[in-house]
């Protein structure tokens, strides 16, 4: 396939629609969020298939359905390509015969992360941008910083202060200053909506002064959201398009979970798959969102604030999306404790040699669960989403460096130079 089919933009809520060389982040009309759509139709067949299956491994070797649109604009540190290996000790313990663990910890910076940045980063150089802005609590950032000193682009990262079930960010921000970065902490805050404040300052605060906002949201960067479906693609084609019954995933923002989804569904209209996968999310520590909205039947995340209070700060900003997406895969989420995730962390190291992180280890914590409760079958073909290492870096690369610290409310004046 030598010719880059034009892919577009269309707004979830107005349907209005802008190409992928327009440098929009929300909808210009109504503020609402952007998909990216692509000519499917005319991609469809064997021989976009077969093409694909001579390309050498890695992420972008799904550049048609991705949305840069001249590939010398890609900056690249080798995302992608990550393995999915049959797991033998843990789905034997488990009596699962078809249990298979896609390990996306081994990607560059050690979290799925880097596709989603890799392609915002791209974009970025593809609308000639100098600075990106984040805000993160933990892998975005160090994926941010990383592959903006590979484009030469300045990169301001905001962290938020400590979170139950994720830890302190600062831990892995430690190599982001090596890389150049510039980084700021915010002090405990106790409102329930600090996470979606400075999200959303972070994305006005890029789009007033010309820069990107990095953050893996399709609500606010929607070009690197893109990133997270090749996991599906990948899934799918190392099984030789063969369709798993379930797909196991952790959800944060809702933003993965969507884009396999999204991934998959490409494939279903592209003829490269027959059937299509249940989704099982899982969450836990701050993140519950999701799953409690999916076990009251609710639309929309929000209104959780007033159940879980002030100690679950985090924001689900794709969680409508996550939510839509479970449904109609016929799927479900669950919320899980944190003891549950501490042991399976461990099970991982025991039996299959991966130290995840947390986060990384909520898709086999959910599985266990999923399968006590009879909601998945030991007959049944599962791939858990293995989406980060467990990082712990010495005091040593924080020698002689230090994190600033910044207030939400002074976010606004925070200037190219990193001064406020």
């Amino acid at each position: 396939m030598n010719k880059q089919i034009l892919p577009f933009m269309e707004c979830i809520n107005c349907q209005n629609i802008h190409s992928v060389e327009e440098e929009y982040y929300i909808c210009p009309r109504c503020k609402g969020t952007l998909e990216i759509k692509y000519d499917l139709e005319t991609l469809s067949g064997s021989s976009f298939r077969n093409e694909i299956l001579m390309r050498p491994r890695g992420m972008w070797k799904y550049f048609e359905v991705l949305p840069v649109l001249d590939k010398k604009n890609i900056r690249t540190l080798g995302e992608g390509g990550t393995p999915l290996f049959k797991s033998q000790r843990l789905a034997k313990d488990l009596d699962l015969a078809n249990l298979f663990l896609k390990n996306d910890g081994l990607n560059p910076t050690g979290s799925f992360k880097d596709r989603q940045v890799s392609v915002g980063v791209s974009k970025a150089i593809e609308f000639d941008r100098k600075v990106v802005g984040v805000t993160s609590t933990g892998n975005v950032g160090y994926a941010s910083a990383a592959y903006s000193a590979l484009a030469d682009l300045k990169c301001h990262i905001v962290i938020w202060s400590k979170m139950n079930g994720l830890g302190d960010p600062s831990v892995k921000m430690a190599p982001a200053l090596l890389f150049g970065a510039n980084v700021k902490q915010t002090p405990s805050i106790d409102s329930s909506f600090f996470a979606r404040d400075s999200y959303l300052l972070m994305r006005d605060l890029c789009i007033k002064k010309g820069w990107v906002p990095l953050i893996s949201a399709r609500c606010i960067n929607p070009f690197a959201e893109e990133g997270a479906k090749t996991i599906a693609y990948e899934i799918c084609e190392d099984r030789n398009w063969n369709v798993p019954d379930w797909v196991c995933v952790p959800i944060g923002g809702g933003g993965l979970i969507s884009e396999l989804w999204k991934g998959f569904l490409e494939m279903k209209t592209l003829d490269f798959i027959d059937d299509l996968p249940k989704l099982a999310g899982f969450q836990s520590g701050s993140f519950q969102h999701v799953a409690l909205a999916f076990q009251r039947q609710m639309k929309t995340v929000e209104p959780l604030y007033d159940i879980l209070g002030k100690d679950a700060p985090a924001y689900s900003l794709d969680g409508e999306q996550a939510l839509m997406s479970i449904r109609e895969s016929k799927g479900f989420a669950e919320a899980l404790s944190t003891s549950e995730v501490e042991e399976t962390q461990k099970l991982l190291a025991r039996k299959e040699g991966i130290l995840a992180e947390p986060m990384g280890a909520w898709g086999v914590a959910g599985l266990i669960s999923a399968m006590d409760k009879g909601k998945i079958q030991a007959d049944e073909t599962v791939i858990v989403c293995i989406t980060g290492k467990n990082i712990d870096y010495t005091s040593i690369l924080l020698e002689n460096r230090k994190i600033g610290s910044i207030r939400l409310e002074d976010l606004k004046n925070l200037d190219e130079g990193g001064k406020i």
